[in-house]
């Protein structure tokens, strides 16, 4: 199964351009923003920080993560991390590390 990266604030200032180049560098990219649309090439995927049920969504079936928090959120909100390993293992490399 190839791998899928999630980017978080896809659609962002940092986030499009890193979506743009993952994309070029033939990377699966599940593109996450508040308005769930397409990214150039990317799948993309409605997150918004504020509402939780969309945690889930974003992270299914996805190996790794960059998450681009909004200024006003330099860390997770409660209950996005993760339950399931798989899930753990991919938001580790962001901002759930215990």
């Amino acid at each position: 199964m190839a791998s899928k990266v999630l980017v978080l604030g896809a659609s962002g200032t940092v986030g499009r351009p890193l979506v743009r180049a993952l994309v070029a560098k033939g990377v699966s990219v599940k593109a996450a923003s508040r308005s769930g649309a397409p990214i150039e090439g990317a799948e993309g995927v409605r997150f918004d920080f504020g509402d939780p049920a969309t945690y889930g969504p974003a992270l299914e079936v996805v190996d790794g993560a960059y998450l681009l928090a909004p200024p006003a959120r330099p860390t997770c909100p409660a209950g996005f991390c993760p339950s399931s390993r798989r899930r753990r293992r991919a938001a580790s490399r962001s901002c759930c590390r215990p």
